[in-house]
């Protein structure tokens, strides 16, 4: 094995740790927002299961013995938060009214895709995310708020796996969107 896949196998391990760490007995994930951007004040947990998400296809990326437990957790924590016609919102159900933040494109495509990627079958949604495509059908719209896709949600958790693989600072010939991460 090379140096740079030595290097990329200890990044993996790392951020697995992280996300051990980070994870709630719920399955979601302990994350955080602040107007500071390095976390150094006023931070605020954030419950969505949009990071659980990402952070599911990310650790697909390990081996199952790696991250199983992790991995579970979380998209428990996905069907968990699912409305029953296979839609998600940014918020956990129980953060506030669901009537206040609505069901999201983006929420709803990436759990959507994590969860059948794993073997789980949600209510079929396909229909109400192609109905929101605009006529270029390369933006979705919900509640006149443009949202760039890109065809699923690997770009999204390409970034993710980026920023915990280039925290190593062994590590940062790796950028995010590299073929090597992509499954």
């Amino acid at each position: 094995m090379g140096r740079a896949q030595v290097l990329l196998r200890l990044a993996l391990s790392a951020g697995s740790t992280f996300f051990a760490a980070a994870n709630c007995p719920s399955g979601e994930f302990k994350i955080f927002m602040s107007p500071d951007l390095n976390l150094e004040r006023d931070c605020v947990f954030d419950s969505s299961p949009f990071p659980a998400a990402l952070i599911a296809y990310s650790l697909a990326l390990q081996t199952r013995r790696e991250v199983g437990d992790i991995l579970d957790k979380a998209l428990r924590f996905l069907l968990d938060e699912m409305d029953g016609t296979g839609l998600w919102r940014y918020w956990k159900k129980d953060r506030q009214s669901p009537a206040m933040i609505p069901p999201d494109l983006d929420d709803t495509s990436c759990a959507s895709y994590v969860l059948r990627r794993h073997g789980f079958l949600s209510p079929p949604n396909e229909r109400l995310i192609f109905a929101n495509r605009t006529h270029r059908r390369s933006v979705l719209h919900l509640d006149d708020h443009a949202l760039a896709i890109a065809p699923s949600p690997i770009l999204l958790a390409r970034s993710v796996t980026s920023a915990v693989v280039a925290s190593s600072q062994d590590v940062q010939l790796l950028e995010a969107g590299s073929g090597s991460l992509a499954s």
